[in-house]
């Protein structure tokens, strides 16, 4: 008997096909692009700051609304399997409660604002609406430490070639990269100065702890070079706080177990010590100690809507405040004195409600989105790294620090494991 044998063969499914199904079961796609945004305009902003206008708008600002429209797209498509976190509403209102200030504020005042300043709350509520699992996120904060990077190494290239000189007008402090490779001067990147640049080598060393292998190895070099070439205290001040956050949720270190007080005392000792050899011999801060009490004289005239934009320029223009000193150079003095107490009443809020998420998320093994925000925290002590009517990198890095903390509640709660697990035995790895 003799017998046919049939073999079907199973037909691979089309490039559109998979495209469509990525975008409806993945949140990266839409993530990923509206992560980007920031990065991807700063250094547009940094080659082109006064490129042709396109609609009266600057290179800059149109690539913005482009890499949003693209997120929003990719955002539609996508049908989301996590629920949505109570947690990371209440953030994104009391900081979106913020923005509206600010923003009216600025309107009262008369300072002008550009036009990505009305992308925040759209993309907060795309956050919240169609939640990213963990892993999501993670991945898009991936993109965008390389994404950091590389647009690092791209402006020394521009700048080695002359294509695009960055400001060496600032001379190191430690003569350590003087020694080994000649280097004089602070290094500033594409972020526009170098107390902008030090806080991103912040986040990529304190992101990078928190990776495996050959990626964390990677970031954490990278955010380490940043961190010396730009020399700014405070941002490694900042890095030690945010890996104090990992230490102190690290009960086991290698196959080291260390008791929680002994992590505590441990971390204390490390960052005031660190504080002294840093701050310590320099006593005004930088001249900063000064200007912050030429602000505070001018702001208790006027406590509850703050000096604002006019009244920075007026008293500059009439040498009360000094010409370098357009902001007060902290996030939280800036904030009170340039907007008043209301405005700082709510920066304080959000800040804590973001805290009180990345502290239950960190006791239930994940400190990473802690780590993060603490290390902006400490790292907007001394300089204004942020505007907060704009979704900037840091502006990024503090709302996704607490959707990181948001989305591995949530998934916890399904007794979901996530994939991709900074967890409290992180060193051990």
């Amino acid at each position: 008997m003799a017998y046919s044998l049939e073999v079907t063969a199973t037909a691979s499914p089309k490039p559109t096909s998979w495209l469509l199904s990525a975008l409806r079961t993945n949140a990266s796609p839409y993530l990923i692009l509206l992560f980007a945004l920031p990065v991807v305009a700063q250094f547009v902003h940094y080659v082109e700051p006064n490129g042709p206008l396109i609609k009266g708008q600057a290179p800059g600002i149109t690539i913005s609304f482009l890499l949003f429209v693209a997120a929003f797209i990719c955002w539609l498509m996508f049908q989301p399997t996590q629920e949505r976190s109570r947690s990371f509403l209440i953030f994104a209102c009391v900081i979106g409660l913020l923005w509206v200030v600010l923003i009216l504020e600025s309107r009262i005042d008369g300072s002008l604002f550009n036009l990505t300043a009305f992308i925040y709350l759209p993309a907060l509520f795309m956050l919240w609406w169609k939640p990213p699992t963990f892993s999501s996120v993670i991945s898009a904060l991936d993109v965008v430490a390389w994404s950091l990077i590389a647009i690092s190494v791209l402006s020394q290239l521009l700048d080695y070639v002359g294509a695009r000189s960055m400001n060496h007008d600032f001379p190191l402090r430690w003569p350590i990269l003087t020694d080994i490779i000649g280097v004089t001067t602070r290094w500033e990147g594409p972020f526009g100065n170098v107390n902008y640049a030090g806080p991103i080598g912040a986040f990529l060393v304190v992101y990078g702890v928190c990776r495996f292998g050959w990626n964390r190895m990677l970031l954490v070099f990278a955010g380490c070079f940043i961190l010396l070439a730009s020399e700014a205290r405070t941002s490694w001040i900042a890095t030690l706080a945010g890996l104090a956050i990992i230490f102190l949720s690290t009960p086991k270190i290698w196959r080291i177990v260390l008791p929680l007080w002994v992590r505590i005392v441990t971390v204390l000792i490390g960052l005031f010590g660190t504080i002294l050899i840093l701050v310590g011999p320099d006593s005004d801060l930088n001249a900063r100690t000064p200007l912050w009490q030429t602000y505070f004289d001018l702001w208790k005239k006027t406590p509850l809507s703050g000096i604002g934009e006019t009244g920075i320029n007026q008293n500059m223009t009439v040498g009360v405040i000094p010409g370098w000193a357009s902001h007060a150079h902290s996030v939280y003095l800036d904030t009170l004195f340039r907007y008043g107490l209301p405005a700082f009443a709510l920066l304080i809020v959000t800040l804590a409600v973001g805290a009180v998420i990345g502290i239950q998320a960190a006791r239930c093994k994940s400190a990473i989105g802690l780590a993060l925000l603490v290390t902006f925290i400490f790292g907007a002590l001394t300089e204004t790294i942020i505007d907060w009517r704009y979704l900037s990198t840091q502006g990024l890095i503090v709302v996704s620090s607490v959707l990181l903390a948001a989305s591995w509640l949530s998934s916890t709660r399904l007794n979901e494991q996530p994939t991709t697990q900074p967890t409290a035995d992180l060193m051990a790895n």
